[in-house]
């Protein structure tokens, strides 16, 4: 006859001497010989001998040699009864939520560190631990590389040795492109259950570009006479300038203050604006009109191009600059 007991809690709790006969019982169990369907006879005796045999952390079993004799003929029979003890749960640990990371200073990447986290296990040591990740396109979904980190187990500040919990230590990943990868961690203890659990590790580029410059000098040059800095705009807004017209002035290309500026992702788009304090000529430029007709109500077009493929420079006829 062969009997098994699993329960998450019974290895941690009972040591094979425990599982007695009348422990079988009490848990519903057959723990003796039956006679007539009852553990009792009135010239039947019986006694047993246990062997426990090792099988791996939480699980063991019992071989119980019965000797059964019948008192009133003098026959007597050996029975063996098998009593396995198994350990079925894995490990047990609270997965990570989903992370958001950056990507590195000058990759266009992210190196994470995974998290740790603490483990327990009632009735068997943690074996191992590995995390595989999955690297997924964010454009088409599809599963670009798959790379496994190992683990170890450590002990932590203010453990208790008395209870059956460990530190996990994961390792890093390899350099993960910007978009949502799936992290899937797998802890196997010594009888061979294991837990599973996944998050999600979701890369971002939260790098600001590099903006290199050191001084540009640039020469005022002739009057731009097609502008609108000093003309009145629509419905007088800005107000004519005269002190303004007739400035020297100066376009000066945007990759002029370029001294390799570069971000780790991408291309770099940048905008010039002179900086404060402005004069009246500066202030006074039209903010609707780039070029004449001044009192159009209608924006130039493109509008954006002003500020980014040029900055203009310009002096008047008091050399108050613009």
């Amino acid at each position: 006859m062969m009997m098994l007991i699993s329960h998450p809690w019974l290895a941690a709790a009972l040591a094979p001497a425990q599982i007695t006969p009348g422990y079988l019982e009490g848990i519903g169990l057959q723990g003796y010989p039956y006679v007539f369907g009852e553990p009792d006879g009135c010239s039947i005796g019986w006694t047993f001998e246990d062997v426990v045999i090792d099988v791996c952390d939480g699980t063991y079993k019992i071989r119980r040699k019965w000797t059964i004799i019948d008192w009133c003929s003098g026959e007597d029979i050996e029975h063996n009864q098998i009593i396995k003890v198994a350990d079925h749960d894995g490990p047990t640990f609270d997965c990570p939520a989903n992370i958001t990371v950056s990507t590195d200073p000058f990759t266009c990447c992210a190196t994470v560190d995974l998290p740790d986290f603490i483990a327990s296990d009632n009735c068997s040591r943690i074996k191992s631990v590995t995390a595989m990740i999955t690297v997924i396109d964010p454009q088409t979904g599809q599963v670009l590389n798959m790379y496994n980190v190992g683990g170890s187990m450590s002990s932590f500040p203010g453990n208790n040795l008395w209870e059956p919990d460990t530190m996990v230590n994961v390792g890093s990943t390899p350099c993960l492109p910007i978009g949502s990868h799936q992290v899937m961690y797998t802890l196997e203890d010594d009888c061979g259950n294991t837990t599973v659990c996944e998050f999600r590790v979701i890369v971002r580029d939260y790098t600001p570009p590099v903006a290199c410059d050191e001084f540009t000098v640039v020469g005022i040059g002739v009057d731009d006479p097609f502008d609108c800095y000093g003309p009145a705009g629509f419905l007088d807004v800005p107000p004519a300038l005269d002190a303004c017209n007739f400035a020297g002035v100066t376009w000066v290309k945007a990759t002029t203050f370029d001294d390799g500026s570069y971000d780790n992702c991408g291309d770099v788009r940048f905008s010039i604006r002179r900086m404060a304090p402005y004069s009246d000529c500066i202030t006074g430029l039209n903010p609707i009109r780039g070029f004449p007709d001044c009192a159009s109500p209608f924006p130039t077009f493109p509008r954006a191009n002003l500020s980014v493929r040029s900055l203009k420079v310009t002096r008047s006829n008091s050399t108050a600059a613009r």
